[in-house]
């Protein structure tokens, strides 16, 4: 029991948890689910044991939260990330910020964690 306790249990939020993976496409249909890890695995680990990296094909792109840093899971399959800034109410994200290469090819999935 305190085995299934300590792989559960998220230091980030101080109680046990569960995480999952979530894709999306553009138009916010639900395009992936990974299965429930324990909420001490890292978002890292997560997205290689997933099975989402095989998704993935050359030129699509990720916009991922903050702190979700996956780049080097996703440069050998060649795909983009993209972090939006922190959201605030006069300095939000907008697709105008994105430089125009990248619009045409956004977004394949999106991962919000």
């Amino acid at each position: 029991m305190a085995l299934a306790n300590g792989q559960i249990y998220s230091f980030y939020k101080g109680r046990p948890t569960r995480k999952l993976l979530v894709a999306c496409t553009p138009v916010g249909n639900v395009s992936f689910v990974s299965f429930a890890a324990g909420g001490a695995m890292s978002d890292k680990l997560l997205v290689k044991e997933s099975g989402i990296l095989s998704k993935f094909i050359p030129q699509d792109t990720v916009l991922a939260d903050k702190g979700f840093s996956i780049q080097e899971l996703l440069l050998p399959c060649q795909v983009n990330l993209v972090i939006p800034p922190p959201w605030r109410r006069k300095n939000s994200f907008h697709l105008k910020m994105m430089p125009a290469q990248n619009k045409s090819q956004m977004l394949q999935f999106t991962f919000n964690v």
